[in-house]
C-alpha cells in the first residue's frame, strides 16, 4: 500500500519499514559462458541468500543478455528466471519468468535482451535466483552467453516495497 504523507505526520518504523528498499542483491557475470546446443537448461547466474519478507514485492530482472551462435543457425533459445526459498535455486525450481532468445549465425551477437518477473514472498526469509538458457526449437545450434566489456550481463532483486495485491482488470 502507498504511503500518503499529510502536513505534520513524523516518520514511524512502520511507515520506513513499509517504502521500497531498493536493490538488495545484485550479481554481474562478465565472462563468456560454454557454448550449449541442447535443450537441457545451462545455468549462468546465480543469487543465493537473498532476504525476504512476507508480504513485500520483488521485482527480479537479468539485464543484457546477449547470445553467440557457433554455427549457422535459424533456432531459438530461451532465457529462464527460475526461484527457490528452500535452498539453491536449480534447473528445476519455480520458474518466475522466461523470454526467447534469437540465435544469431556464426560470429554474430543477437542484440541484448532483458527479463523480468515480480516474487511475493509468502514468507520471511531467503530467496535463490538462477538465470539459465537453453534451445527450444531448431537444429542444435551452438550458443551462448557473451561476457566480457560492454556485455556483462547483471541478475538483480529489487525490493520494490508492500505488496498492493494483483490490482488489475483481465479484459
Amino acid at each position: 500500500m502507498p504511503v500518503t504523507w499529510q502536513t505534520g505526520m513524523r516518520l514511524s518504523p512502520a511507515r520506513l519499514n513499509a517504502l521500497p528498499k531498493g536493490v538488495i542483491s545484485r550479481g554481474q557475470r562478465s565472462t563468456t559462458s560454454a557454448f550449449t546446443s541442447g535443450s537441457t537448461e545451462l545455468p549462468i547466474l546465480r543469487l543465493d541468500g537473498v532476504p525476504v519478507v512476507a508480504g513485500r514485492l520483488y521485482h527480479v530482472r537479468v539485464v543484457n543478455v546477449h547470445i553467440d551462435g557457433s554455427t549457422a543457425s535459424t533456432d531459438m533459445a530461451r532465457g529462464y528466471l527460475r526461484y527457490s526459498t528452500a535452498g539453491s535455486a536449480t534447473t528445476a525450481s519455480t520458474q518466475l519468468a522466461a523470454a526467447s532468445l534469437p540465435v544469431p549465425d556464426t560470429g554474430g551477437i543477437a542484440s541484448g535482451t532483458d527479463i523480468h518477473g515480480e516474487f511475493v514472498a509468502a514468507a520471511t526469509g531467503t530467496l535463490s535466483v538462477l538465470f539459465t538458457i537453453a534451445r527450444v526449437t531448431g537444429l542444435n545450434a551452438n550458443f551462448r552467453t557473451v561476457g566480457g566489456t560492454g556485455f556483462n550481463l547483471e541478475l538483480t532483486v529489487i525490493d520494490a516495497g508492500l505488496d498492493p495485491g494483483d490490482t488489475g482488470i483481465d479484459l
